[in-house]
């Protein structure tokens, strides 16, 4: 089996940028492939639903697009200990 991950910085967070190398250093200790998603938080409207839920929606379709490119069988989510959810 092949383990692909893909970290997506929505710079929502101050230190995401330090998140985001977080995982890309520790993939490459383990010789994992990691790609790195940014989403424009800018171009998107939240206005109905909120920024949190937004970026939510956009992680979401990224990590679906990447499942049918990879023709991955699942895809696993991981969040920090101060997520809401």
């Amino acid at each position: 089996k092949h383990c692909t991950v893909v970290t997506i910085d929505h710079h929502i967070r101050a230190t995401s940028q330090e998140d985001t190398q977080l995982v890309v250093g520790y993939c490459k200790t383990k010789q994992i492939e990691c790609i790195v998603e940014h989403i424009d938080m800018s171009r998107l409207s939240p206005a109905n639903i909120g920024l949190e839920e937004t970026a939510r929606h956009e992680r979401y379709r990224i990590l679906e697009a990447k499942r049918v490119a990879y023709k991955a069988c699942a895809v696993v989510t991981a969040h920090h200990a101060q997520d809401q959810y």
